[in-house]
């Protein structure tokens, strides 16, 4: 009964005895030494340890991989955007406004300003390019027509 309580006193139990004792049979039978035995749990051990960090990496490798995901889709946005900005240059092009045509007319635009006295700025020269077109440029087909109608009246006399 001593053995017993010395035992509870030191906190081991009697499965914890019998598995003991199970383990060292088991270790008897299967012709290892009790070092060989010490050796391959230490390999589960290491084993345990390398399954740890395997199982962190595929963490680690989902992660990156929804962060390549996101960013695939970002892309695939920006795609989207330039290609409807390409199609938008390509059919100002047709119109016969190329970047060449509108790099000409911002100067033109900034010459008439500046002869004016004008503020030379590109942005202010479009703008009142714009505000001409908006005022004007009824009128002057107006016009148009009225001096082809005049030219006309003249011949026939």
């Amino acid at each position: 009964m001593e053995f017993r309580d010395k035992l509870k006193a030191n906190g081991c139990q009697n499965g914890e005895i019998l598995q003991s004792v199970d383990l060292a049979l088991l270790v008897k039978r299967s012709a290892y030494t009790i070092g060989n035995a010490l050796e391959k749990i230490s390999d589960f051990a290491k084993l345990d340890m390398d399954k740890a960090t395997m199982h962190q990496n595929v963490l680690n490798q989902e992660v990156r991989f929804n962060y390549l995901l996101k960013q695939n889709a970002s892309l695939g946005d920006l795609d989207s955007k330039n290609s409807q900005t390409l199609q938008e240059l390509e059919n100002v092009n047709e119109l016969g406004f190329g970047l060449q045509v509108l790099r000409i007319l911002r100067h033109e635009l900034d010459e008439v300003g500046e002869q004016a006295g004008k503020p030379t700025a590109s942005k202010d020269s479009v703008e009142r390019l714009f505000r001409f077109f908006n005022d004007y440029y009824c009128d002057y087909y107006n016009l148009d027509d009225k001096v082809k109608e005049m030219q006309s009246s003249i011949l026939r006399i």
